[in-house]
């Protein structure tokens, strides 16, 4: 079985429209589906609290994934139920081992079970994430580099970038770009901004265009403060999301929660008067997700509208804004 990354349509199941791309990566056959799938994926195997064989439920959540396919959703989360419950840094430890498997899709699954859960040190799987980016097969060193990207080790960055630059394989630059915008440092805007001027994959090209709007927005917000800050990591952690990606969009929302209603409001009217539609996009995501009142564009109505029928989200009112033409009323 192969593992592939592929640039989604932001909630392209339901909205017919260009809203927010993600790098998805196939475990075997595994993609991220671009449906609302929060609820499912909170699902875990039920376990007792005591007396846990944390290897065991770990080698048992590796094989899981390792034999599913993109069909097999409930599959999935019970595999990520394997994992919830176990001690965090026993579980990271015994994951990291997995990491210089022999078997693809087993070393693979280790890798994206790192990527998309939250880890109190995830640090620990740094060191062989690192070597990953190495390894022969181009789906293991892309990979690899989402998953350092997302956890942020900035000790990756100079490796990361020279996979953006010379990597011969498309799927470990486009999965190198968006590791990029993932690490939080505005000065990959080089890096990425000179890739952006070589004629590429779409998907690399998407990808590139994600990070450097994510970075250009935070690097425009660079001197917000208090509460306002957290607001903007968590419209910048959104758009680095596809819907089904249950706890990374928890930390986002923790984020944006973190500030009074009042701050929220301010930090959205500047977000949604962003040329990046990425980011436009993911602060609607956020005031939908709370019941905010925003003002949308008349040309973002579309996406305000679709991203709510996603989220089932009747509460939150937009106030569409209707510009004049040139010479007329």
């Amino acid at each position: 079985m192969k593992a592939a990354a592929d640039v989604h349509t932001y909630w392209k199941a339901l909205v017919a429209v260009l809203c927010v791309r993600r790098d998805a990566v196939k475990l075997g056959a595994l993609t991220l589906l671009g449906v609302a799938l929060f609820s499912l994926l909170g699902m875990g195997a039920g376990h007792a609290a005591e007396e846990i064989d944390v290897k065991a439920e770990v080698d048992n959540a590796i094989e899981l994934l390792s034999k599913t396919d993109e069909s097999q959703v409930e599959q999935v989360a019970k595999a990520f139920g394997y994992i919830r419950p176990l001690p965090n840094r026993e579980a990271l430890k015994y994951l990291s081992e997995w990491l210089g498997s022999e078997e693809a899709t087993k070393r693979r699954s280790a890798v994206y079970i790192i990527t998309q859960l939250n880890w109190e040190n995830a640090g620990l799987s740094f060191v062989p994430l690192r070597k990953l980016l190495k390894h022969e097969e181009d789906i293991t060193r892309g990979m690899a580099a989402l998953a350092l990207g997302a956890k942020c080790d900035t000790g990756a960055y100079d490796a990361i970038v020279g996979l953006l630059a010379e990597d011969p394989s498309a799927y470990t630059r486009r999965c190198a770009a968006f590791a990029l915008g993932d690490m939080k440092k505005p000065e990959a805007l080089v890096p990425l901004k000179a890739a952006q001027k070589k004629p590429d994959d779409p998907m690399v090209a998407a990808n590139i265009t994600n990070a450097v709007d994510r970075l250009t927005f935070l690097k425009e917000h660079e001197g917000v403060k208090g509460k306002a800050k957290a607001v903007v990591e968590g419209i910048w952690i959104i758009a680095g999301s596809s819907p089904n990606q249950k706890d990374r969009l928890e930390r986002a929302m923790k984020c944006v929660n973190s500030a009074d209603a009042e701050t929220r409001r301010q930090v959205y009217a500047k977000a949604l008067k962003s040329p990046s539609q990425f980011i436009r996009t993911s602060a609607m995501f956020a005031a939908i997700k709370n019941g905010d009142t925003i003002q949308v564009s008349e040309a973002d109505q579309t996406y305000y509208e679709g991203i709510r029928a996603i989220l089932g989200a009747d509460k939150a009112s937009a106030e569409p804004t209707t510009k004049k033409k040139e010479g007329g009323e």
